[in-house]
């Protein structure tokens, strides 16, 4: 579910982390920061070019948005359901 993405205009490079199957990724700002594409690599050497859906300069995270199904997102936790320290 870790992807390599790097901004359209090829200058730098970070991960993300899909989060659903249908092709959301969760990424920082500062790596697609001003750019309304993305190139994501998948864990197995596939390429594609995602669409910028949003940002958050004040907490560093974006959105990017890739086309595919049943793709291997990361099991996300239930926070109501930690306990102190966990």
């Amino acid at each position: 579910s870790v992807v390599s993405v790097q901004p359209e205009s090829g200058r730098g490079m970070g991960s993300g982390v899909i989060v659903s199957k249908n092709g959301y990724i969760l990424t920082n700002n500062h790596v697609v920061r001003g750019g309304d594409r993305a190139r994501v690599t998948l864990a197995t050497g596939r390429e594609v070019v995602g669409a910028v859906l949003g940002t958050d300069p004040a907490v560093d995270i974006a959105v990017v948005k890739i086309s595919g199904s049943d793709l291997p997102a990361a099991e996300l936790g239930d926070s109501d359901r930690l306990l102190v320290g966990q």
